[in-house]
């Protein structure tokens, strides 16, 4: 579950990255940009929210492992 969890935030990062670029060639459309800037903002919060619920895991695991193993 911790290795789906580590690709889903390594792809968000990577978008994240991605729409840097594209902003780089949008100087002149303001209106663009700055919607590109808010859909990265809502990746940074998938992102903490995806990390968030991975330590929530691995601190179950590591507390009550018999319990995790019902979720897998």
């Amino acid at each position: 579950m911790a290795r789906e969890l580590n690709k889903a935030i390594v792809t968000l990062r990577t978008a994240i990255v991605r729409l840097g670029e594209v902003t780089d060639g949008t100087e002149d459309e303001w209106l663009i940009r700055e919607s590109i800037f808010v859909c990265r903002d809502n990746l940074s919060n998938q992102i903490e929210s995806l990390t968030r619920l991975k330590r929530k895991i691995e601190r179950a695991q590591e507390s009550n492992p018999d319990r995790i193993a019902l979720i897998k």
